[in-house]
């Protein structure tokens, strides 16, 4: 009885689905243009051009699509993050440092970034309702600079914590270049990173 039962919900949630794989997409494009602080149900339902209760059945509450919200931009982080290890894989391993900040750093990223520090600072109000991505966010990138690193001839015992540090100080230069746009200077400290990182493995 009960796999009877379940069919019907089954089917139903696969019928709906390519409506609310929609309705995601335009829920991520409106809170990166508008954030997720304050974020409210009806004004983001009639900029969808839905009704208030059409959202919430599609997804439940609020909180539920801010989870699915994030999970999304994880997705599309897990995405930008393929670009930059494309880069990474064709250069050498402090060549890849300056060849990944042309890149991460492109003016037409920058309302990418700015999200994304929103979106970091948001989950981690509640760490424990966003578990997945403050780890994936992390893990996600450290992953992929660590295996370059071994590839490049660091030895795999310092891989880590030299991961660790270029992500940081990455993400620190991302951080200075939203909030300052001094992108000269901020560029000049990723040079230098480049080759603090060149004398490592060299």
């Amino acid at each position: 009885m009960k796999e009877t039962s379940a069919a019907p919900s089954d089917a139903r949630r696969a019928r709906h689905e390519p409506r609310r794989r929609e309705l995601l997409d335009a829920a991520v494009t409106y809170v990166m243009d508008h954030g997720l602080d304050g974020l409210s149900i009806r004004p983001l339902a009639g900029a969808l051009g839905i009704g208030h209760r059409t959202l919430l059945y599609y997804f439940g509450s609020k909180e539920e699509l801010v989870a699915e919200i994030l999970a999304e931009f994880r997705c599309r982080d897990r995405h930008v993050l393929d670009v930059h290890a494309a880069i990474m894989a064709t250069n050498g391993s402090w060549r890849a440092i300056e060849a990944v900040w042309e890149v991460m750093s492109e003016e037409r990223l920058l309302p990418y970034w700015r999200f994304f520090f929103e979106a970091y600072a948001f989950a981690l109000r509640e760490p424990e309702r966003h578990p997945a991505f403050l780890e994936g966010i992390v893990s996600d990138w450290l992953s992929v600079i660590e295996r370059h690193l071994v590839g490049a001839g660091c030895d795999p015992a310092r891989a880590t914590p030299l991961a660790r540090l270029v992500l940081g100080t990455f993400r620190g230069l991302i951080l200075d270049l939203v909030a300052t746009g001094d992108r000269e200077r901020v560029t000049a400290s990723a040079r230098e990173l480049a080759g603090l990182v060149r004398s490592t493995i060299v």
